[in-house]
């Protein structure tokens, strides 16, 4: 171990002991320990709260709940370009399709961007070539396998005042939220 990973371990167990002594008062919070290396997991480095401990303990959902049927190999058909908005991100869809599936067994979820800083997503199914496009704006891409229907938005970084985890599912033709998790009394120690 070099001198600089020692002292940041040694910072973060310092971060655990003082954030544990200052919330030994009230039983209500929680400290939640950071855990970005998720194998397989697409954008794990939102990841604070969402499979931690804490949410387990809430039988919060997991990638292996929802698995998807279809996770072979596939060549991607064509995109079909049948609605306003695929028409309008064409390039970008076709890119990201030849690439192939990477979410829900066979399809092929991108972040068609937005004003601002914000993630719009779409999905292409890469058998159909038939794409959804989410009119949700996110604050950032959210954590997805190939192997899952299961989408997760970690909420804790982006507003620690309001801290929450949302759970999504791919139906195959709709996302729909299956799990908001608010996690109200979050401590997460910095690394």
């Amino acid at each position: 171990m070099t001198h600089h990973s020692l002292r940041i371990a040694l910072l973060s167990a310092t971060a655990v002991l003082l954030t544990s002594a200052a919330r030994a008062q009230d039983s209500s919070y929680a400290i939640v320990h950071s855990d970005s290396v998720l194998p397989g997991v697409a954008n794990a480095w939102q990841n604070r709260v969402a499979f931690s401990d804490w949410a387990r303990s809430r039988h919060a959902p997991t990638f292996a709940d929802f698995p998807a049927t279809d996770t072979g190999r596939i060549k991607p058909a064509p995109v079909r370009l049948t609605t306003h908005a695929a028409r309008t991100y064409r390039t970008v869809l076709r890119e990201k399709a030849r690439e192939g599936p990477n979410f829900a067994g066979h399809y092929t979820i991108l972040d068609l961007g937005c004003p601002g800083t914000c993630s719009r997503l779409a999905i292409i199914n890469a058998r159909t070539g038939q794409v959804y496009v989410d009119t949700t704006m996110y604050p950032f891409q959210p954590m997805h396998r190939r192997d899952s229907r299961l989408l997760v938005l970690d909420y804790t970084l982006v507003d620690p005042a309001h801290p929450f985890i949302e759970y999504i599912e791919w139906t195959g033709t709709r996302l729909r939220l299956h799990r908001r998790l608010d996690a109200p009394h979050i401590s997460t120690p910095s690394k």
